[in-house]
């Protein structure tokens, strides 16, 4: 049964239903007035993405420099960040809908990256600002916000995300079949640093009264953690996220060892502080009587190797009446047969060991060290014994 929407008009209420695309063509003219209607808050709710169209039925070539143009996108738009987004538009009505967009799609895309000159995209796009009588530097402040000066850099990055394929496929359609959107969902997750996403644009209507509802698919979790991730964007990481990240980051050594340690970290922390950063990390904090002291941290800088800081210093400094809270654990920390052993501590900064490098042995010198700081923080007072 097709979705209805209620409108409340004078106390009346009015039902709108589904009413499909009259034409293809129609639709087409409809996202290329209104560009917004991709939904672009949606695509990104942290940095809604912002839209200029490019060109409509641009061409695509099927070999580099071939004159021969094989096929036509439906339309090229470019966001705020240069990134070009390929879009192609079905109405539910053309069986194609289900699976052979797919395979147009990644034939435009394919050949796209490597067939349009950015000189040549730039030259359509300035012609076509010609024919509407629009000024070229002008549209793309007032669709992107980019500065007079800073149009050259723009273009730049438009070439320069073509070529690494830092590209993005819309998918737009009335209704997003089943079998397409499982299509949409799985290629978002697997291919990088390309972005693959549905749009399904309903259109409701009463007595010349039309309504448009965009919803975005694609958008998952597993999606979501690996675009950023690739990205480089920084982004807090509390503790369902990194579960989130755990379900779905590779399985090797490092992330084997991150989930131990927030495995470790839920068993023995009475509290945990999320990380900020490009991927996961986490403090762990113990409670004393007026505060409390975090003990080591699990890290990473970019896209470097995580590791984990133990935060010596930081016991060291927060009880200089009791230095030997310190010393204990350093000396059992180092008593590891593994990493830890190496560790080198001159009395300043946290000493670090890279995650894929611990051992066994370190996970239990670690549990064991903040045990014995518990411990201690009883006998003076610190804690209450429970």
């Amino acid at each position: 049964m097709d979705e209805k929407i209620y409108l409340i008009d004078n106390d009346e209420l009015r039902t709108m239903e589904v009413q499909p695309y009259k034409s293809e063509d129609g639709f087409q003219k409809l996202l290329e007035q209104h560009p917004e209607l991709l939904a672009g808050e949606l695509i990104d709710s942290d940095s809604p993405r912002r839209w200029m169209l490019l060109a409509r039925e641009k061409s695509v070539p099927d070999e580099v420099n071939s004159a021969v143009r094989r096929w036509s996108l439906d339309h090229l738009f470019v966001d705020q960040d240069s990134i070009p987004t390929l879009v192609e538009v079905k109405r539910s009505s053309d069986t194609r809908i289900r699976r052979e967009v797919v395979g147009q799609m990644m034939d435009y895309a394919a050949n796209a990256v490597v067939s349009w000159p950015i000189a040549e995209i730039r030259q359509e796009f300035d012609a076509d600002c010609e024919k509407r009588e629009i000024d070229p530097a002008k549209k793309m402040y007032e669709s992107l916000g980019v500065e007079a000066e800073d149009v050259e850099q723009f273009w730049e990055k438009v070439e320069a995300n073509l070529l690494s394929k830092n590209i993005r496929l819309l998918f737009v359609a009335d209704t997003i079949p089943k079998e397409l959107k499982r299509i949409i969902e799985f290629l978002n997750e697997t291919m990088q640093p390309t972005d693959v996403f549905g749009v399904e644009l309903k259109q409701y209507v009463h007595e010349g009264t039309r309504t448009l509802v965009p919803r975005v698919l694609g958008v998952t979790t597993a999606a979501e953690v690996k675009k950023k991730s690739r990205s480089g964007l920084k982004q807090k990481w509390p503790v369902n996220r990194i579960k989130d990240w755990l379900l779905h980051a590779d399985k090797n050594a490092e992330t084997s060892a991150f989930s131990r340690l927030f495995d470790l970290a839920n068993k023995t922390a009475d509290r945990m502080t999320p990380g900020s950063g490009v991927r996961p990390g986490f403090g762990v904090y113990h409670e004393f009587e007026g505060g409390s002291i975090s003990t080591w941290a699990a890290r990473s800088d970019g896209q470097n190797p995580m590791f984990i800081a133990l935060r010596i210093n930081e016991v060291e400094a927060k009880f200089p009446e009791y230095p030997e809270l310190a010393g204990e654990m350093l000396a059992t920390l180092i008593s590891s047969s593994g990493a830890f052993r190496d560790i080198n501590y001159n009395g300043t900064g946290s000493p670090q060991v890279h995650l894929q490098d611990m051992t066994d042995d370190d996970f239990k010198a670690l549990e064991k060290s903040d045990s014995q700081l518990k411990l201690s923080l009883i006998q003076i007072g610190l804690i209450s014994p429970e």
